[in-house]
C-alpha cells in the first residue's frame, strides 16, 4: 500500500503483444505500481530484453506525478553507473497512448520480499552481503544528492543467477539541491510499513530516512517479518511514531549481537540517534563482520543537533559574548567586595548613631554581605553565581549604598554634620590583616598604667608590713 495525497485514479491498460514508442515490444507483465505498470519488452532498435515502466495517461496529465516520474528518470540516469542500482537506458513519451515511458535494465530474479516469503528469512552471512550492496547503492544516490524515500523489500531485486541485489524504482525520489519541493508540507509519501518516523509526520528527510528504512528491510529479511506492523493503517502510524523495534535475538536466538545491535541502531526513532549516512553505516557494518559491537554516533559525528547539543552551543554563546572574568570566581575580588561593603555599613552607622543617639542602621550591611566561601563554578551556569562580585555588580552596589548614605544624610545627618563636623570628615581606613594581628599583640596604654599601679601598691604593702616588724 501506497499512503499519497488525493492520488489520481487510473485504469490499467493491457499492452501485452504491443509496441510502445514503436521500438519496444512488450511481451509480458512483470508487475504493477503505484504509479504504473512494469513490463517486459524487447529494444528494437538496441536488441536487447529490458524492463519498460509506463506512466498512464491520466497520470501523465497530471502535472505532479509527470513531474515525479521524469525525476524519477533524472535520478536513475545519474546512478546508473553503480553496480548495485537498476539503470534506467531510456525515456520518453508513447504518443498514440499519450503515456511516458521509461526504459531500464531487466533483472532476472524476484524482490527481496519475495525472495523472504519463498525462503524463509536470511542466514547472516548472506544478510551481511546484501546489506552491504544496499547501504553501498544508497551512499551512492545521497553523493549525488539524491534521497529515495522509497526503500522497501519490493524496492530490492536480486538477481537469480548471481544473487546480487538492486535497488530501484526512485518515483519519490528527493534532489537535496531542488529548489522546488514535489511533495508539500503535511503530504505524507511511501508506504507506512516501511516509511521513517519523519516520513509518516510529513517533515523533511534526508539520507538518515533511506538508512531507517533499510533498517527495516534487514530486520525483515533476519526475522521474517515487519517489526511494526499491525491490522490498520492509524497502528502502523502509531508504531512508527512511538514504538521501539523489538529484539532482534529473541526471534532469531542463532543472531549475533553485533548484527542485532547494528540492526537497532539503525531503527532509532530520532534521526540523530542514527548514524550520520551511509558511510558511516558501512564502516560499523565492518565492525560487525569481525565480531565488533558498532559504536552508536557521538555528538561530534550527528548531523542534526538534540536538546543536549543545542544546550552546549547557547552556553558556548554566552561565553563568547560575556568576559570570562565575570564567569568565574575570583577569591581576592570577592574578600575585596566585601571589605568595601563593611566598611560602607560602619561608615553609614557612624553617622546615623550620632544622632539623637538612635540605634545604627544596617540597610547597607544587610545589602552587601560578605559570602561564606567562594562558590564552585557549575557546568552549565551560564550567569555568574551568586556572590561574585562582576564589574556591573560592583558598580550597582556601589550605586545603592551611595544613594542610601545620601538619602539618610539628607534627612537625618544634617544637623549631626553640625555638631560633629570633624567626626564626619574623620574615615578611619579599613585594617588589614596584618594590622589587625599587629593590634591583637600589642597593649593598650590603659593597660600599662593599669599593671604600673599593681606594681606600685604591691611595692607599698611590703613596706608597710617591714615598718610594723620593727
Amino acid at each position: 500500500m501506497r499512503a499519497t495525497s488525493s492520488a489520481p485514479k487510473f485504469q490499467h491498460h493491457d499492452l501485452h503483444d504491443t509496441v510502445v514508442a514503436e521500438r519496444f515490444e512488450v511481451t509480458g507483465l512483470i508487475g504493477l505500481g503505484g504509479m504504473g505498470a512494469v513490463w517486459q519488452a524487447f529494444d528494437r532498435k538496441l536488441e536487447r530484453t529490458v524492463a519498460i515502466k509506463v506512466l498512464p495517461r491520466t497520470l501523465t496529465r497530471h502535472p505532479q506525478y509527470r513531474e515525479r516520474f521524469l525525476r524519477e528518470a533524472q535520478a536513475a540516469a545519474k546512478l546508473r553507473e553503480h553496480p548495485h542500482i537498476v539503470p534506467v537506458y531510456h525515456c520518453g513519451i508513447d504518443r498514440e497512448r499519450e503515456s511516458l515511458y521509461l526504459a531500464m535494465r531487466l533483472v532476472r530474479g524476484t524482490s527481496l520480499r519475495e525472495r523472504v516469503k519463498q525462503h524463509g528469512p536470511f542466514a547472516e552471512p548472506q544478510a551481511l552481503v546484501l546489506m552491504r550492496e544496499v547501504l553501498s547503492a544508497l551512499g551512492f544516490a545521497h553523493e549525488h544528492g539524491i534521497v529515495h524515500r522509497d526503500v522497501k523489500p519490493d524496492n530490492i531485486l536480486i538477481d537469480e543467477s548471481t544473487g546480487v541485489s538492486r535497488l530501484t524504482d526512485f518515483g519519490l525520489v528527493r534532489f537535496e539541491d531542488a529548489g522546488s519541493r514535489l511533495t508539500a508540507v503535511g503530504q505524507v509519501m511511501g508506504t507506512p510499513q516501511w516509511m521513517s518516523p519523519e516520513q509518516c509526520e510529513a517533515k523533511a528527510v534526508d539520507g538518515r530516512s533511506d538508512l531507517y528504512s533499510a533498517g527495516l528491510c534487514f530486520y525483515y529479511m533476519l526475522a521474517g517479518e515487519n517489526p511494526f506492523n499491525a491490522p490498520s493503517m492509524a497502528q502502523v502510524f502509531v508504531n512508527q511514531l512511538q514504538r521501539a523495534a523489538p529484539s532482534l535475538r529473541e526471534q532469531v536466538p542463532a543472531l549475533s549481537e553485533p548484527l542485532e545491535r547494528f540492526v537497532l541502531i539503525l531503527l532509532a526513532k530520532p534521526p540523530g540517534r542514527r548514524f550520520p549516512d551511509a558511510q558511516a553505516a558501512l564502516a560499523a557494518l565492518s565492525q560487525v563482520e569481525r565480531g565488533e559491537n558498532p559504536v552508536r554516533p557521538s555528538a561530534s559525528q550527528r548531523t542534526e543537533p538534540v536538546a543536549e547539543d543545542l544546550e552546549q552551543a547557547a552556553e558556548q554563546a554566552v561565553r563568547e559574548h560575556v568576559p570570562r572574568r565575570n564567569m568565574e570566581p575570583n577569591p581576592r575580588r570577592n574578600a575585596a567586595h566585601a571589605h568595601e561593603a563593611s566598611s560602607a555599613a560602619s561608615q553609614n552607622a557612624a553617622s546615623q548613631g550620632a544622632v539623637g543617639g538612635k540605634k545604627p542602621r544596617k540597610r547597607a550591611a544587610s545589602r552587601l554581605k560578605e559570602p561564606s566561601a567562594a562558590p564552585t563554578r557549575s557546568p552549565r551556569r551560564l550567569a555568574p553565581p551568586s556572590g561574585v562580585a562582576t564589574g556591573a555588580h560592583r558598580h550597582r552596589s556601589r550605586t545603592r549604598s551611595a544613594s542610601s548614605h545620601s538619602r539618610d544624610n539628607a534627612t537625618k545627618g544634617t544637623r549631626a554634620q553640625r555638631a560633629h563636623p570633624r567626626q564626619q570628615r574623620s574615615r578611619r581606613p579599613h585594617p588589614t590583616a596584618a594590622s589587625r594581628h599587629h593590634d591583637s599583640n600589642a597593649a593598650s596604654p590603659s593597660a600599662l598604667l593599669a599593671g604600673m599601679g599593681l606594681a606600685a601598691g604591691a611595692v607599698l604593702l611590703v613596706l608597710l608590713l617591714l615598718l610594723l616588724s620593727c
